[in-house]
């Protein structure tokens, strides 16, 4: 059940709606109030001003507690203790306060802030689109793919030479693994098992940024930076925990987690800006996948009408 306790729910999501207002749509235990969409939109026009589209903001409301729902019935529910805390984070974390300042005044401000629906329709979104894709990496549906990851590094360990001989034998997908300092990480991959996507064969260390214009310039540079500041950190520990612990040739002492798959390594290359691995690529439950099932489930009442 999305909610385990609802009297905590109350305050953040019914406050000041009248028993007589009828939601546009309701989602899980989550209803959209006309209030709520308005507000909504307003936040969106913020960030980009010139989308007019119907139904801007209750369509975002829609994703965004669907969202909830689905975190909610993995076990993770949303709280208002949750919803403070978030709030807190984006206050201490912003890299753009005047436009998270232009966000606070939709809602009001000093006696006549509404507390309430700025955490329901601007804290929550934030929280749930940052949340649901580390909560399902952390989900136990990964187990078996760990397991064959597992198994196969177990069986390599007595000689490693047979890398490639032995994924072979056990159908995995091979390639090649490289850390660069210049490039950083990529996956070239050699042969694929029948269950393998090449959608998700190739890795790259590049941020996914969907080019925007000339909207939220300064944004998009801040969050290139900061991309930039956690690659080379990521980077570091690469070369630190992982490269040069490594004895030529020998395969890597666990199993490495990238996110939508797991790698199993062999050192076969080493400089101090660069290094190569033979690799076995064992996907995990692709997230689209799971997403797309979960969203299934959500009960939704009420018509909104997608734009075209």
């Amino acid at each position: 059940m999305m909610i385990t306790r609802l009297g905590t729910f109350i305050g953040v999501f019914m406050l000041g709606c009248s028993s007589r207002e009828v939601p546009l749509a309701e989602i899980g235990r989550f209803s959209i109030m006309e209030k709520d969409a308005r507000l909504r939109a307003e936040v969106a026009r913020v960030y980009y001003p010139e989308n007019r589209a119907a139904n801007l903001g209750a369509l975002q409301l829609k994703n965004a507690f669907i969202l909830a729902d689905i975190l909610g019935r993995n076990g993770n529910p949303i709280t208002d203790e949750i919803l403070e805390r978030e709030s807190n984070r984006i206050d201490a974390n912003t890299r753009d306060p005047a436009t998270l300042g232009r966000v606070k005044a939709v809602f009001g401000s000093g006696s006549s802030f509404d507390r309430s629906s700025y955490r329901k329709d601007f804290v929550l979104p934030v929280y749930v689109e940052r949340m649901i894709e580390p909560i399902f990496q952390a989900l136990p549906l990964h187990g078996e793919s760990h397991q064959r990851a597992l198994d196969f590094r177990i069986s390599v360990l007595g000689d490693p030479t047979k890398f490639r001989k032995r994924a072979t034998e056990m159908k995995l997908e091979t390639g090649e693994w490289f850390v660069s300092r210049e490039s950083g990480l990529r996956y070239d991959p050699g042969s694929r098992s029948a269950d393998s996507d090449s959608r998700t064969a190739h890795r790259s260390s590049s941020p996914k940024i969907v080019n925007q214009g000339e909207k939220n310039h300064a944004l998009h540079e801040e969050i290139e930076k900061a991309w930039a500041e956690r690659n080379d950190a990521d980077l570091d520990r690469w070369f630190r925990e992982i490269i040069e612990p490594t004895p030529m040739n020998a395969v890597v002492s666990s199993v490495i987690d990238q996110g939508e798959s797991w790698y199993v390594l062999r050192l076969k290359r080493r400089t101090k800006k660069l290094a190569t691995f033979d690799a076995v690529r064992i996907p995990k439950v692709r997230f689209s996948d799971w997403l797309r099932v979960e969203r299934e489930k959500v009960r939704v009442l009420g018509s909104l009408t997608e734009p075209p």
